[in-house]
């Protein structure tokens, strides 16, 4: 079930990710199956979050640097769930674009062994859902990082149209509250460096517990090649 309660089944997601996966980076696939020499980068295909304005398509694959939006081939709808997947890793990378700035990486494997490294602003409500549910599953009793979750986005449709996320463990959303609150009267007293702050701990947290590396790490070339958009306050 997705989170609209909708069924869709596992082999044409995977099939849907496969395809994904084949037209951005056919090398590493191939890798995959044939035990290929391992690529410099630690992820087989980089995907921007909400990186146009004007779509209703939450994720984006680059292709020469332009984004492209990721969409379910059988509909033309724009993809928003990845199910099944396990967190390998997050991190900030820092000093992206003309306007320097931070990103937060979020880094999931799919069953099949590929691997997505998601992109978005560190002070996004995006990259804030995605903490928030990742402290969650840290302070859970029941789940760890090695469990396979739902991972869902949206773009939203008021305002400046902010990007959200939601992670579902046996289909409840998972959170962690005191940080949810948290973030919530940062965003009330439109604190953006309090939300960066807010972010970039629970980033250091979450790496040393997923990983046990930095979560601090140098600019990645493939990242700074990536159009200049200078994102907007999305709250």
């Amino acid at each position: 079930m997705d989170p609209n309660g909708s069924f869709i089944p596992y082999c044409l997601y995977g099939i849907h990710l496969l395809f994904i996966m084949t037209i951005a980076n056919p090398a590493s696939i191939l890798a995959e199956f044939s035990g290929g020499v391992t690529a410099p980068i630690d992820y087989d295909l980089l995907i921007g979050v909400g990186v146009s304005k004007d779509s209703d398509a939450v994720f984006f694959r680059y292709e020469d640097s332009k984004p492209i939006a990721l969409v379910n081939p059988a509909t033309g709808k724009p993809l928003q769930t990845f199910k099944n997947v396990t967190c390998y890793g997050i991190e900030l990378v820092h000093d992206i674009g003309t306007f320097k700035a931070t990103k937060l990486n979020l880094k999931l494997q799919s069953p099949e062994g590929s691997k997505l490294c998601f992109t978005s602003g560190v002070e996004t409500m995006w990259s804030q859902a995605v903490v928030t549910a990742l402290m969650g599953i840290m302070g859970s009793t029941e789940y760890d990082f090695n469990t396979p979750f739902t991972f869902w986005s949206k773009r939203g449709d008021q305002g400046m149209r902010p990007s959200f996320a939601n992670i579902y463990l046996n289909s409840e959303r998972v959170s962690d509250n005191m940080m949810y609150e948290q973030l919530a009267e940062l965003r009330a007293d439109r604190n953006k460096q309090g939300i960066i702050a807010c972010v970039t701990d629970a980033v250091q947290i979450l790496s040393a517990e997923i990983s046990g590396v930095p979560a601090e790490v140098s600019v990645l070339t493939e990242l700074r090649a990536l159009p200049s958009v200078e994102e907007e306050i999305d709250f």
